[in-house]
């Protein structure tokens, strides 16, 4: 477990490793319909508690409705291989700070 890997001699790459496990596991559940949204917020709260214990820490991003649709130009886009315009697209995504 994540503190059990911190326990021994504090070895953050295990604590590492945890964490990158959790975030695959939660992004399987992101992508299943099924997924309550009670799964979600414990699988982010868990991810964020690990990560702030190691002193990392991510700030949150809030969309507009703006962003959102922003951000679906560019992933369609991407799927039509529309590259010039995924650029463009995603500029104006870092440029609103949706992208780092």
């Amino acid at each position: 477990t994540f503190l059990d890997a911190l326990a021994d001699d504090l070895n953050t790459s295990n604590a590492l490793t945890v964490i990158q496990r959790y975030l695959k596991e939660a992004n399987i559940a992101l992508r299943d319909i099924h997924t309550t949204q009670e799964v979600l917020l414990n699988a982010f709260f868990t991810i964020r508690t690990m990560m702030s214990i190691l002193g990392l820490v991510v700030d949150d991003v809030l969309l507009s409705d703006d962003d959102k649709y922003l951000y679906d130009l560019y992933e369609q886009a991407k799927q039509r291989k529309d590259y010039a315009a995924s650029d463009m697209y995603r500029q104006q995504l870092v440029d609103r700070g949706v992208f780092a």
